[in-house]
């Protein structure tokens, strides 16, 4: 077993987020959500070809916007 040490441990106790959730959540579209993926500026996880979110990479993602 390899462990990167480089990368926090997430924890699956947190709900993974689909990208209406997090849409939702920010208070912006869906297409906005994908644009934003995939100019690779919001936090996201990848599961082959789904696009999920952690709740809390998306809160400290907007603490970052905010200051």
């Amino acid at each position: 077993m390899v462990i990167d040490v480089g990368r926090p441990a997430v924890s699956l106790a947190e709900p993974l987020l689909g990208a209406g959730e997090a849409a939702a959540l920010l208070s912006v579209r869906v297409s906005w959500v994908y644009e934003a993926v995939r100019a690779d500026r919001l936090p996201c996880v990848r599961i082959g070809r789904h696009i999920r979110f952690l709740r809390s990479d998306l809160e400290r993602w907007v603490a970052e916007q905010c200051g």
